[in-house]
């Protein structure tokens, strides 16, 4: 993946970026040269918001809004705009652009004014350090990238867990905290109470979902791929080479999560589940048959792919991104074909009635 960061892209393409700004925004010279006036899109100040094309934010002195440049258009309803004049500048491709935009959310400088509150109010709280500083989180976290560097340095570690960073709407909002200690017995997922997250301005994590934003931005993809954990929506995207899968922490899901799917994702997509297998959790086709029925209310083009050996990130990181994609593409079926087999071979369940009436 190309190395430069959007800040960089940004300030070596400064004219372009003040065309496109002056086209599509009422600006004025700021203070200083790198320095941009507009006016707020939350309190309408005019001319309040700072844009700092050196450090690419934005904030506004009037109702102390900030943002990331990518948050700022998202606001503005300018983000494809933008995305599309980053691929004119550059050779990157979507999913190397979005990468990169939703880094930027953690990495861009952020005005003194709001570091005291927030996510960055937690993070000093909680003494947390970038992951780099950490040597056996941070080795941790590679290996489960497969050496990618880019990723993980959004990553946050304390002395037991790794704090993965959940972007929405262009800022951080909650942490996936997770184990990297190979200790029997250790907890492997810390969850962030809803008393703590309401504190810090984050939002409890089993209200939300790992790449909703990157997905929800990739309008032209025609298959979206639901997955359990971070690091497996991780590979499936990895593999593809753009944001196709969002992951629900978990095998459930709470009804916020899918209203907000069903509002963003619409009911021609190809809507694949691809959860762990049945070797792994044997509870599991009971949370698939559970799952395919919500998403079936909504989504006719529905389909289930159960893995045979492993998950996808095992699979990613053991044979690749052409077998993890090969395997997802082999094991799938309809979402009322895999009923139907599990109603055959699962005859003494207590799912045997509430298949049986579902495939009536």
């Amino acid at each position: 993946m190309n190395k430069l960061n959007i800040n960089q892209i940004i300030k070596d393409n400064e004219d372009k970026i003040r065309l496109f700004l002056s086209e599509n925004l009422s600006i004025k010279n700021g203070p200083s040269e790198e320095k941009l006036l507009c006016n707020c899109p939350n309190c309408n100040g005019p001319f309040k918001v700072t844009m700092n094309l050196d450090w690419g934010n934005c904030y506004c002195h009037k109702c102390s809004s900030s943002w990331t440049f990518y948050s700022f258009f998202k606001d503005l309803n300018l983000s494809n705009e933008f995305i599309e004049l980053i691929k004119e500048l550059t050779n990157l491709t979507n999913y190397d652009i979005y990468s990169k935009l939703i880094n930027s959310a953690v990495h861009t400088n952020i005005p003194k004014e709001i570091k005291t509150s927030g996510f960055h109010k937690f993070i000093k709280d909680y003494g947390l350090f970038p992951i780099k500083k950490m040597k056996i989180a941070y080795n941790y976290a590679l290996q489960r990238t497969k050496n990618n560097k880019e990723e993980v340095s959004k990553y946050y570690a304390d002395e037991k867990y790794i704090y993965i960073p959940i972007i929405i709407d262009g800022e951080i909002k909650s942490f996936l905290c997770r184990s990297y200690l190979n200790i029997n017995g250790s907890q492997r997922y810390k969850n962030i109470s809803s008393q703590v997250s309401k504190e810090y301005d984050l939002i409890n994590i089993k209200h939300l979902m790992g790449f909703q934003d990157e997905v929800f931005s990739n309008i032209n993809n025609n298959n979206i791929y639901i997955a359990e954990g971070y690091f497996d929506s991780y590979s499936i995207n990895a593999s593809f080479k753009d944001y196709v899968s969002i992951c629900l922490f978990g095998k459930s899901m709470v009804k916020s999560i899918f209203d907000d799917i069903k509002s963003k994702i619409s009911p021609l997509k190809n809507i694949i589940i691809v959860l762990d297998s049945a070797k792994k959790d044997k509870d599991i086709t009971e949370n698939i048959i559970k799952l395919g029925k919500l998403f079936s209310s909504n989504y006719p083009n529905l389909y289930v792919s159960q893995l045979n050996n492993g998950d996808p990130n095992e699979i990613y990181l053991t044979s690749g991104s052409k077998i993890l994609k090969q395997s997802i593409e082999d094991n799938k079926i309809n979402f009322l074909q895999y009923m139907l087999y599990n109603y055959k071979e699962r005859k003494k369940t207590n799912l045997d009635e509430e298949i049986a009436k579902y495939c009536q």
